[in-house]
């Protein structure tokens, strides 16, 4: 909302004047030759504040005066997305595009609330269009494709990413972060596991992960023994996003392969210690005792394990460990 605001504010110039106003108990009259605009910015004033049934009564106002203005039905359809009122803030998008047809920013804006709305067919229909009269704007692109992984249309995701790598590279820019997450996911996805550990390795912004994509990621960079890049990717996610214990559980798997023992067993101790219930640290910990000699440790292993998951299969391969 801020950044269509001040986007609204910029196109008026109204600048640091209208920002002061912003601050003021209420709505105040400007001196602008034009009457509905004049209500157009006591209206921003009142979004600014959240005062939204004051918005409406003034952009109403200046609609009233004005029907020609496509930023009046813009802030319209703001307010009322502030409302949660999906349908009438579609409407006055839709206004705005019959004063001003060619307008990318506000078929965008009209896409991403069709998806909310739960119509995907639609929201993707005009983020095309907005894509369409502003090429510039490539990652509408990776929207689009994400919007096509989410509704299990791979092949129309890759499609739409392959044109955006062609247009990158052309243009001789960086493809973003989230290019190699999705290209990586459709990879994973179809069990093409090189291609997803490649991808993964190649994104540039470890912190863009989600916990689903770095899991998917460990395994396929631990599959191939990437260890630099996984320890990279361990190291750089944004640990807050993650359920207590995960993250512990996968710097154990990294020690252990690299054969500091006494760390592994560290950290898969923090695993369960902050919540894990993953029966694959039950059976790390077992095989770390086992190959020190220490089976009488193995045993409470054991019982904690059936506690929690009585039907897990790696109950019988702990078992195996004390014979």
């Amino acid at each position: 909302m801020f950044r269509a605001w001040f986007k609204a504010v910029g196109f008026m110039g109204l600048g640091m004047v209208l920002l002061t106003q912003c601050y003021t108990a209420a709505p105040q009259k400007t001196s602008h030759p034009n009457s509905a605009f004049r209500h157009y910015e006591n209206a921003l004033i009142c979004q600014f504040d959240a005062k939204w049934d004051s918005a409406l009564v003034q952009i109403n106002r200046a609609i009233k005066m004005n029907n020609k203005i496509a930023l009046f039905y813009v802030l319209k359809a703001q307010v009322f997305d502030s409302l949660n009122q999906i349908d009438s803030a579609i409407a006055a998008y839709q206004q705005a595009l019959k004063v001003r047809p060619y307008a990318p920013d506000v078929m965008e804006a009209l896409g991403e609330l069709y998806i909310r709305h739960g119509n995907h067919e639609q929201g993707i229909a005009y983020l095309k269009r907005a894509f369409a009269h502003d090429e510039t704007q490539t990652r509408l692109l990776l929207r689009i494709a994400e919007l096509y992984m989410r509704l299990g249309r791979k092949e129309e995701a890759k499609d739409v990413l392959t044109d955006y790598k062609v247009r990158m590279d052309l243009a001789h820019l960086s493809a973003d972060p989230k290019y190699f997450l999705l290209m990586g996911e459709i990879a994973y996805q179809e069990k093409r596991w090189q291609d997803a550990a490649h991808y993964y390795e190649a994104c540039p912004c470890k912190r863009c992960f989600t916990p689903q994509e770095a899991i998917q990621a460990f395994k396929v960079l631990f599959k191939f023994g990437k260890l630099d890049s996984y320890y990279r990717l361990l190291t750089g996610v944004e640990q807050r996003k993650f359920k207590q214990g995960i993250l512990f559980y996968y710097r154990g798997l990294y020690y252990r392969e690299i054969g500091n023992l006494n760390e592994a067993e560290h950290q898969f101790q923090l695993a369960l210690q902050h919540g894990s219930q993953m029966p694959e640290v039950f059976y790390e910990m077992a095989q770390i005792y086992h190959k020190r000699g220490q089976k009488q440790k193995i045993e409470p292993l054991i019982r904690r394990l059936e506690r929690i998951a009585p039907h897990s299969p790696y109950l019988a391969k702990m078992r195996a460990l004390l014979q």
